[in-house]
């Protein structure tokens, strides 16, 4: 038993060596016009990828890449609707040693997002995909295919999120101290967590919304189920939304309890509302 268990062992060092040289040596970079194109694909616009990928071995091998940019609409009022100081990308072990990219966790340091609309209303979260034809002929010619929109977690930290109207000019930020959520795929719904700034008022919002899919489709109405706590006052609002990209469409039910309406109708923006 001594001399079976030296074995296994050492077998087991030796795995270990093979997993470490196959992850520190595997070019990450390779992935980087594969990324670019099927952004390009999807929502006709550039997405740029300034640094190099940087490899972390472990159980949990991680990429990361500094200088992230996503291409504004034409007319927006800056180039870059997204930018993001560094990406962290980490992927399932066993599934890479197959040659598989199985995503697992997702950090963003530092983004800054801008989401803004024209004089006639029209939001540059508006994107115009390629040609199906051209996407299909991709498709056939590449057999590789990119890994699926799938995470145990997303993880925001000191992020930035600004919306700009363009009718009235005015401009709202909100800041991202910390946003853990995580995005099973398919029609499961996303859970996240989120603690950040409003209108220099701390807030928490935590809850279930409606997946991707379902957010991206015309056809199905997105759902949530959100609480939230700020100014000592806690809402909960649940429903569905029709076109959650426009605003439009909303069916909810919201409940507030606390101490003032007041301080939570300031918090939204909203003025002269008496201190009930």
């Amino acid at each position: 038993w001594k001399w079976i268990a030296g074995l296994v062992g050492s077998l087991i060092v030796l795995l270990i060596g093979v997993l470490y040289v196959i992850v520190v040596t595997y070019d990450f970079n390779k992935f980087k016009p594969r990324i670019i194109q099927a952004v390009r694909d999807a929502t006709g616009r550039e997405l740029t990828l300034a640094g190099d990928f940087k490899v972390r071995f472990g159980l949990s091998p991680s990429a990361s890449v500094e200088g992230v940019g996503f291409q504004n609409a034409p007319w927006g009022s800056r180039p870059e609707m997204a930018r993001i100081k560094e990406l962290e990308i980490q992927v399932s072990l066993l599934p890479l040693i197959r040659g598989e990219v199985e995503l697992k966790r997702l950090i963003l340091k530092e983004p800054d997002f801008l989401v803004e609309t024209d004089l006639s209303g029209k939001t540059n979260l508006e994107f115009k995909p390629a040609e199906k034809a051209k996407a299909e002929e991709k498709k056939t010619s590449d057999k590789e295919t990119l890994p699926p929109l799938i995470f145990d977690e997303i993880r925001v930290e000191k992020g930035m999120l600004t919306y700009r109207d363009g009718k009235s000019g005015k401009s709202y930020k909100l800041s991202i101290d910390l946003l853990t959520a995580s995005i099973p795929g398919g029609e499961r719904p996303v859970e996240m967590n989120l603690k950040g700034g409003f209108n220099g008022r701390g807030f928490e919002v935590r809850g279930t919304t409606g997946s991707l899919k379902t957010l991206l489709s015309p056809e199905k109405a997105w759902p949530l189920n959100l609480t939230a706590k700020l100014e000592g006052t806690a809402l909960e609002a649940e429903g569905t939304i029709k076109e959650p990209l426009k605003g439009r469409g909303l069916d909810l039910g919201v409940k507030a309890e606390g101490p003032s309406l007041r301080k939570a109708a300031e918090f939204a923006g909203v003025s002269g509302i008496p201190d009930l």
